[in-house]
């Protein structure tokens, strides 16, 4: 626990938060204190992505860093699509490299036991928790939408995801990658609670000063760890950090544009 909790004070430190007010707001939200409560790797992830995003201009570092993240959590995979977007090819080549080897060396210590097994382990754990959790899908079906029609909608919203990823390109590096975590939840088969910890740098990154977006998040302090089936905490957290997001990305934008502004006017 105290680990997570350095890593989460790190992550926001790295990608130059220095504002105290938002380090303690993030301690705050619900999916970071379910992440400690539980004590699962996604606070080691989000030190990683925030390490990924201060290293991205240096092939090695990035390459390594999104490649661990990937072998650790295969749901990450969108930070690859982001390095081939922004055209950090050799970064992307050796990441997919180092997430090969990685899983590959892990399974080799016991001899490789139980890999036909796994792909139909996932596709049944998918099957068992897709109605539950706190993830876009839960959400789509609380609201009315049908199993097939909720899949659909949201892989349609990860691909949209995708899209503006190779759309935004190296041009506006930040607000492509905040866009692929936001890809890598909506393209997981199963999202819980703790996956939106790995917002704390998405914010950080767009809204490295303290404002309302750091607070917001505070609504979801009520939302169980795992809800059971399609419930309405599901839609309360998707359009808590939709919103949450999707403000941060706009402000950046308005923030870069009114900058080329008044670079152009001098």
């Amino acid at each position: 626990m105290a680990l997570l909790v350095g890593c989460a004070l790190a992550a926001l430190w790295i990608v130059g938060v220095r504002d105290w007010r938002c380090y303690a707001a993030i301690f705050l939200w619900g999916p970071v204190l379910i992440a400690l409560q539980t004590a699962n790797v996604t606070l080691l992830l989000a030190f990683g992505a925030a390490l990924a995003w201060r290293c991205r201009d240096r092939l090695g570092p990035a390459g390594v860093i999104i490649g661990l993240l990937v072998a650790l959590k295969l749901f990450l995979w969108p930070l690859l699509v982001w390095l081939l977007a922004t055209r950090r090819y050799g970064a992307a080549l050796l990441a997919g490299a180092t997430a090969l080897t990685a899983t590959a060396v892990a399974w080799a210590t016991f001899g490789f036991a139980g890999v036909g097994e796994y792909l139909p382990m996932l596709r049944l754990l998918a099957k068992l928790d897709e109605r539950g959790g706190a993830g876009p899908l839960a959400a789509m079906m609380k609201l009315g939408l049908s199993l097939r029609a909720g899949e659909a909608l949201v892989l349609l919203l990860g691909g949209v995801m995708l899209g503006f990823i190779l759309l935004v390109r190296r041009k506006h590096d930040a607000q492509s990658f905040v866009l692929a975590l936001v890809a890598a939840i909506l393209c997981s088969p199963v999202v819980w609670l703790h996956y939106y910890a790995l917002f704390i740098v998405a914010l950080a990154i767009l809204q490295p000063r303290f404002s309302p977006l750091w607070v917001v998040p505070l609504v979801t302090l009520i939302t169980p760890a795992r809800p059971p089936g399609p419930t309405w905490w599901a839609v309360l957290v998707v359009a808590t950090f939709a919103a949450v997001i999707a403000t941060a990305v706009m402000r950046a934008r308005g923030e870069s544009l009114g900058r080329r502004a008044a670079w152009a006017s001098t």
